[in-house]
């Protein structure tokens, strides 16, 4: 379908929505909660329910409408739940290879205080950037000094940790995760990363950013959705529109249990990529210190507090109809 190019169009990768729409239907935080998950968000398994069988999908294109939207929207594929940062330090009890001595000696790990007041840059999403921020605000008050780098579509984050830029990152999966950060082991093992990405050498674990965390209370899952330029889906017959829902519904249930089917095993190559290397300096000098990637439960109290920031965070969005309270 051939979008028509008359219509104004928002292009956005950053936020919790979808990737393009009408620029005036397009509104947070009603419209990203119903497209996207947002922090602490329902289940997958609820969400489903909520779409197919309460009428979600009508009560989104109703929004649409209701803000002189011009296109018909439908989920068309999702995926699981994603990892929720690789840092140099655990904010949590990681879980330590027997003998390893510098993760051990991390103990109960830094807390969500910790990273409030790490100094670190770290690149979030926005939304939950902004719940990063309220909840640091809430704990720590004036020694918030946590920094963030604007997730700019294009800038690859493995290249600002090569370079230094930042120190900490969330991204996707752990099936893509394991494709885009980890390039290459220990050879070459010489960094030169300021031109383009494909002259990195050093994967995100021998950088530092060995503490993978979970769970991804950030974004517990991803719906993707299709736009349809109501002019082309009115001029479909009935029976191929129906079609197309029933094709696009199965794709995302279908598309959740396969990539599902593939984290575990993604996860455990991470884990293992690293056996036996070392984290290595800018000039490729090795640091004495595992590069091993390890993962890192989140303490329940510093989940708790996200969730406290997360509820106030969406209560300060609040318009004056009360819409965001109303679909988030």
């Amino acid at each position: 379908f051939k979008p028509d190019q008359g219509t104004p169009r928002s292009l956005n990768a950053l936020r919790p929505g979808v990737q393009f729409s009408n620029g005036d239907a397009f509104s947070e935080p009603s419209w990203g909660f119903l497209y996207n998950s947002m922090p602490f968000a329902m289940s997958f398994s609820d969400m489903l329910l909520f779409l197919y069988k309460k009428d979600g999908i009508n009560l989104a294109q109703g929004i649409l409408d209701a803000r002189n939207g011009t296109q018909v929207a439908f989920p068309v594929v999702s995926s699981t739940m994603q990892g929720s940062g690789y840092f140099p330090k655990p904010l949590g009890r990681p879980l330590c290879r027997e003998g390893d001595a510098e993760c051990l000696a991390h103990g109960n790990g830094i807390g969500l205080a910790g990273l409030c007041t790490s100094g670190w840059e770290i690149r979030y999403l926005n939304t939950p950037e902004d719940v990063l921020r309220k909840a640091c605000d809430m704990l720590v008050g004036d020694g918030n000094n946590l920094k963030f780098s604007p997730p700019t579509g294009g800038v690859a984050p493995l290249k600002l940790m090569q370079n230094r830029s930042i120190q900490g990152f969330e991204f996707v999966t752990p099936v893509d995760d394991l494709q885009e950060f980890f390039p290459i082991n220990a050879d070459p093992p010489v960094l030169d990363c300021e031109n383009e990405l494909d002259d990195c050498t050093q994967n995100i674990g021998q950088i530092g950013a060995r503490y993978a965390h979970y769970p991804g209370w950030h974004q517990p899952f991803l719906f993707s959705w299709m736009h349809i330029d109501k002019s082309v889906w009115e001029g479909l017959s009935e029976g191929q529109r129906l079609a197309i829902k029933f094709a696009a519904g199965h794709s995302v249930s279908k598309s959740h249990t396969t990539t599902e089917s593939m984290q575990c095993q993604a996860l455990r190559q991470m884990i293992d990529f690293n056996e036996n290397t070392s984290q290595l300096n800018r000039d490729g000098s090795e640091r004495d210190e595992s590069a091993r990637i390890t993962v890192v439960p989140w303490r329940e109290e510093d989940l708790e507090t996200l969730r406290e920031a997360t509820t106030a965070h969406m209560e300060s969005l609040m318009g004056p109809t009360g819409e965001a309270r109303e679909f988030a």
